[in-house]
């Protein structure tokens, strides 16, 4: 559920706009540990959910080399 979960929280944030400081540093904040999830175990947990497969990956638009 982690990498579904982030993208929620920041897409909930974004509609918040960047004119709000504190969405601004949430973000911010988030996308430092979102990159920190970007390995490979991540993925292969989105493949293997029977909810999510790949095509998780190609709605959120992911870079091919990670699909």
């Amino acid at each position: 559920y982690v990498i579904p979960y982030y993208n929620i929280l920041l897409s909930r944030l974004e509609d918040f706009g960047i004119h709000l400081e504190a969405a601004s540093n949430v973000i911010s904040k988030l996308l430092e540990y979102y990159d920190k999830a970007d390995t490979s175990i991540y993925t292969i947990s989105l493949v293997l959910d029977p909810r999510l497969k790949i095509q998780y990956m190609k709605d959120q638009i992911w870079d091919k080399r990670w699909i």
